[in-house]
């Protein structure tokens, strides 16, 4: 009956599987998914169909940090402009290059926004993104003394790295992708998420679906079901 239903016909000679019982075929070349050249069903060796993320290779997945590690380390910073230059990349998400670009003026508190620039093939590219409260709140504060058109974080690329280096352990594109990580994790949007880091293909942001199924596979073996 089932070799029928594959070809639409009535005439085909029914398959010689029976319940309980495994087909042992003569022929066992395949002419359509589990069907041999003798119209029987075929069943197949019981096959792993899944495979575990941690099986992508690792050169091509971004580090980052975890959210505990993250906090602790800044908490521990003693420099108040460093220390905000730490908050603001780990609660945006932003390049460091376009950090240290931001102005006073890019800063909309009443909206609870920023204006992200940065340059692309020599063209000039600008996002809006949303602040966190309680970042708006810090930010309020410390550029309350500061032109419109002051730098908020007055530093190189290279003197943020290595501020970075000395309180983090890490590059400060790690965090990028911790809030990225962060940021799906607690169920944010994939779509949003590339609108937040200037992603011109979502296909770029794709890359941290791979993390963040790991690391809830990571946490299912701690769940009782017995």
């Amino acid at each position: 009956m089932y070799a029928a239903l594959v070809h639409g016909g009535t005439n085909e000679p029914k398959s010689r599987f029976t319940k309980g019982q495994r087909s042992k075929p003569t022929d066992t070349k395949m002419t359509e998914p589990f069907i041999n050249t003798n119209r029987e069903l075929v069943i197949e060796p019981e096959r792993k169909l899944t495979i575990s993320i941690d099986n992508v290779s690792r050169g091509d997945l971004p580090d980052y940090w975890e959210k505990e590690y993250i906090n602790q380390k800044i908490a521990t910073v003693p420099n108040h402009k460093h220390k905000m230059l730490l908050q603001f990349l780990w609660m945006t998400g932003v390049r460091i290059t376009e950090a240290i670009s931001i102005t006073k003026g890019c800063l909309d508190f009443e909206n609870y926004t920023v204006t992200i620039k940065w340059q692309k093939n020599r063209r000039w590219n600008s996002r809006n993104i949303p602040l966190y409260p309680n970042l708006k709140d810090m930010l309020q504060i410390y550029t309350a003394t500061m032109t419109y058109e002051e730098k908020v974080f007055p530093m190189t690329r290279q003197m943020a790295f290595k501020m970075c280096k000395q309180y983090m352990g890490g590059s400060p594109h790690k965090f990028r992708h911790s809030f990225a990580v962060n940021w799906l994790r607690q169920g944010g949007k994939l779509t949003t998420l590339s609108q937040m880091l200037g992603h011109s293909d979502i296909k770029t942001t794709m890359i941290y679906t791979k993390l963040v199924p790991r690391d809830i596979g990571r946490e299912l073996q701690s769940i009782n079901f017995g």
